[in-house]
């Protein structure tokens, strides 16, 4: 647990996982409204009574604990924590009515046209599948270049970091690392000026500062070779890692609860349920440590 704690009658309980970047995203969004908050690490292959009680219907995280009062799907709460804590720290989401509908729109791009071709890219096997996964993403990566280019602006919302920047903020590390994997440069300088400073100045940010990406953390998950991963990707997509095994149908809200790309981008895994990403992630992981065996790949 962590020692952010909110006393009296707004105390504040955040569910979550270390690898879950919509976790991650309603952290940033807390720390930009200065709330504080006792912050409960969940194990996903055996979930808490906790969890399922304050979120039964997807028994997902993040779940935010309000006044007693249960939270649940990473748009929603960030949503909720900037009406909630109004009075403190930067907006979220603008004042204005139409500015507000239009951060909701880039937010449904992200999730529904940004995140699949960059998964589709990730895992597509080497030749045309992949280069035209990439040229989808590259289309797409235009767009938001184009957004955020006019007037200049530091952060999709202006001078701070609001609504959008915290949809996308997963892209600022997580493409970097499937650049690696692949061998391809997806967001360079040369191509797209404004979104690469973006994703320097997202990361130095201060909320970003308060709560880091686990980058080191999460690196042994894609240290394997690509067909490895892929490999185990498929596995993982046919459920044989899972077990027991999906306890609903995939949502399109990605892995660890809420939100594609950034929400999403994700650790990429758009579509999945939070259980077949910690799958993944646990089984890569056993794996590089050279704990790896079809015991602990069965087991999950």
């Amino acid at each position: 647990m962590d020692d952010h704690q909110e006393e009296g009658p707004e105390k504040v309980k955040l569910f979550g996982m270390w690898a879950s970047p919509y976790v991650l995203k309603v952290r940033w969004a807390l720390s930009i409204k200065g709330v504080e908050y006792e912050y409960v690490e969940e194990d996903l292959r055996n979930k808490s009574s906790d969890l399922l009680e304050h979120n039964p219907v997807h028994k997902k995280v993040p779940v935010l604990l309000y006044r007693g009062r249960p939270v649940a799907e990473s748009d929603v709460i960030v949503e909720f924590v900037d009406e909630a804590w109004s009075h403190r720290g930067g907006r979220i989401l603008p004042d204005d009515p139409y500015q507000r509908a239009m951060a909701r729109f880039w937010v449904r791009f992200v999730h529904d046209k940004l995140s699949p071709p960059i998964w589709k890219w990730f895992t597509a096997a080497p030749g045309e599948g992949q280069e035209a996964a990439l040229g989808a993403a590259v289309e797409q990566l235009q767009v938001l270049e184009d957004l955020l280019a006019v007037g200049g602006k530091e952060f999709f919302a202006g001078e701070s970091v609001g609504l959008v920047d915290l949809s996308l903020g997963a892209m600022a590390y997580v493409v970097p690392m499937y650049e690696e994997i692949i061998g391809v440069r997806l967001v360079t300088e040369e191509r797209f000026p404004s979104l690469s400073a973006w994703m320097g100045r997202f990361l130095d940010s201060p909320p970003v500062k308060d709560h880091p990406p686990p980058v080191e953390r999460l690196k042994p998950s894609f240290c394997l070779p690509g067909p490895v991963v892929l490999l185990l990707l498929s596995m993982v997509m046919n459920m044989k890692l899972l077990d027991p095994p999906l306890e609903e149908e995939p949502s399109g809200e990605g892995s660890a609860g809420g939100g594609c790309v950034g929400g999403g981008v994700g650790h990429g895994l758009a579509g999945l349920e939070e259980s077949c990403v910690i799958s993944l992630i646990s089984s890569c992981t056993d794996l590089c440590e050279g704990n790896g065996s079809s015991t602990n790949l069965g087991n999950r």
